[in-house]
């Protein structure tokens, strides 16, 4: 069986702001995300988690994706 948590943050934080603490003990697994998630620095977060991220490239993104 697998769980699924989760937590509700302010309206006016940013998803990516939170990513990282709320995959944080989930590993060897594929994340799916919303474009919200789209960031570098937690697709890094996923992988050192041997985790797979599954997000969709944001229409802002300037730099490439690790």
């Amino acid at each position: 069986m697998h769980v699924v948590e989760g937590f509700v943050s302010p309206g006016n934080y940013a998803d990516v702001s939170v990513a990282d603490n709320l995959t944080t003990e989930v590993s060897g697994g594929y994340l799916i995300e919303d474009k919200g998630y789209d960031s570098n620095a937690h697709r890094a977060h996923l992988l050192s988690h041997n985790n797979i991220a599954l997000i969709p490239v944001g229409k802002n993104k300037k730099e490439p994706i690790i």
